[in-house]
């Protein structure tokens, strides 16, 4: 059997590699790398200013809102179905909410106080991992 470009008293099959593409094309993709990862690492510089915090009493500028398992939530000490929790919303002047939920909390549950508190656009909300009581 003969090969081409093998005489054909030669029988000796060459069995080694080229492996001059392969270094080229690891090069080729080391440089590229190198150039590329200054780019990919780029952060936002943001300065944040100090405000003074005001005088008032913290707590009385923030609801504190805890969803319960069974689709009501506790507002003020006091449970209350996800549709009165809109309507008492709609009128808390307060501008900060802090709201927690049960573990069993579906994220329907959770989307839906959200939004409702959010139709106050100037109203800071902030998540909780502490359970309420």
């Amino acid at each position: 059997m003969s090969y081409k470009g093998i005489p054909e008293g030669d029988e000796d099959i060459r069995n080694d590699i080229n492996v001059i593409p392969l270094i080229d094309i690891m090069l080729v993709l080391l440089v590229i790398f190198m150039i590329a990862m200054p780019a990919i690492s780029v952060s936002v510089r943001t300065r944040l200013t100090q405000e003074a915090a005001p005088e008032a009493d913290a707590a009385l500028e923030t609801l504190e809102l805890h969803i319960l398992a069974d689709g009501r939530a506790r507002y003020q000490g006091e449970t209350v179905s996800l549709e009165e929790l809109g309507r008492r919303l709609a009128g808390d002047p307060r501008p900060g909410a802090v709201v927690s939920a049960d573990p069993d909390v579906s994220f329907e549950q959770l989307a839906r106080v959200l939004a409702l508190l959010s139709r106050r656009p100037d109203r800071a909300i902030s998540i909780s991992s502490e359970a309420g009581t």
